[in-house]
């Protein structure tokens, strides 16, 4: 009934699934028979940039997740896997202050930017006009460079790092309002890189969606 799937699936509470069915936007977990939940790529983990579910979970393994939202009327359930460890944004506020300098590892280079690993384990996008070096080229993927903090906000999950600031500091910081922006609505043009700032509901259509088109096309 409806009063039993509100009550043992409530906001908040923890449970564990096997992973049935994976998309580019996340997985489906069945909790029991009847009852599934949905998490979205973005709620996989709180630091790394996870392109693929496959690169996190594989079919058939358990996951444990928390509950975020409940869809009763569907018996669907949108979970976190992430929400079940200590977000280290907190930690990041005090590390990762504007105006600090960090070491940082070129991983995965795109059209636009590319994605920068940071010695406390978190990875973040750095577009292509923070990219640029001294001598005017680009860094190559696997090169190690130092990162300043142009711009951070714990609550908004929003990290911009810079290579050009840290020798050309003037223009840099004049960019900074750009930089926000081009962060804020980044998943426009890097759905990758942004899919965290979705809403609960947000994630719980988008997978949703997925896996009716999954499902349609398994018919045909």
């Amino acid at each position: 009934t409806k009063n039993v799937v509100l009550t043992k699936y409530a906001i908040g509470t923890t449970h564990r699934g096997k992973v049935r069915k994976l998309t580019r936007d996340g997985c489906l977990l069945q909790l029991e028979e009847g009852v599934d939940g949905l998490v979205h790529v973005s709620d996989l983990s709180w630091t790394v940039n996870i392109k693929d579910p496959l690169e996190f979970v594989f079919y058939d393994v358990e996951l444990q997740a928390k509950v975020l939202e409940l869809d009763v009327e569907n018996r669907l359930m949108l979970l976190g896997v992430k929400q079940l460890e200590e977000n280290p944004w907190d930690i990041f506020a005090d590390q990762l202050h504007v105006g600090s300098v960090h070491k940082g590892v070129i991983t995965t280079k795109m059209e636009d930017g590319a994605f920068v690993l940071l010695q406390y384990g978190i990875e973040v996008f750095s577009s292509n006009k923070h990219l640029v070096k001294e001598d005017g080229t680009e860094p190559k993927t696997g090169e190690s460079l130092n990162f300043q903090v142009v711009d951070f906000s714990k609550n908004e999950e929003i990290l911009v790092l810079s290579h050009t600031a840290t020798f050309k500091e003037t223009e840099a910081m004049k960019a900074n309002a750009e930089s926000t922006q081009l962060a804020s609505t980044s998943n426009e043009n890097l759905s990758s890189e942004k899919k965290s700032k979705l809403s609960a509901t947000d994630k719980l259509i988008i997978l949703k969606e997925q896996m009716r088109k999954d499902e349609n096309r398994e018919s045909i």
